[in-house]
């Protein structure tokens, strides 16, 4: 074989590598005709209202940011709670929307009960007696 033949060849069996001037039709990006999400209309950013429960601060952080950079949640209506005793007491009634994410009344009929809830599986366990 020629040196260029043996070059072109992989080392596990002697299959011949393409010429250079093959078309690689699969590894181009694909037509805009044929984008699957076409027509579709993205979720208006501020929608979701997510909670989120745990007693260690690392995990409250990461609910945030999932709350906020992967689901678009308005921030300004989601939060994970759960540093206080009176945080963990009133997690329900945060997700229930009969209070706001800092713990204060929600007027009659504005409240608004939470589409996405993260809880921990723990949640202090001085409460329970």
């Amino acid at each position: 074989a020629s040196p260029s033949e043996r070059t072109s060849r992989a080392a596990d069996g002697g299959v011949g590598l393409p010429p250079p001037s093959a078309s690689v039709e699969s590894l181009r990006a694909p037509s805009a005709s044929s984008d699957p999400f076409e027509g579709l209309q993205p979720r208006p950013r501020a929608s979701l209202v997510c909670v989120g429960i745990d007693d260690c601060w690392l995990p409250r952080l990461f609910h945030n940011v999932l709350f906020d950079h992967y689901l678009g949640a308005d921030m300004s209506r989601s939060k994970s709670i759960g540093q206080t005793e009176r945080e963990q007491q009133a997690f329900v009634d945060v997700a229930m929307g009969d209070l706001d994410i800092n713990l204060q009344p929600v007027a009659t009929g504005q409240g608004r009960e939470a589409d996405v809830a993260l809880l921990d599986a723990i949640i202090g366990e001085h409460l329970s007696g």
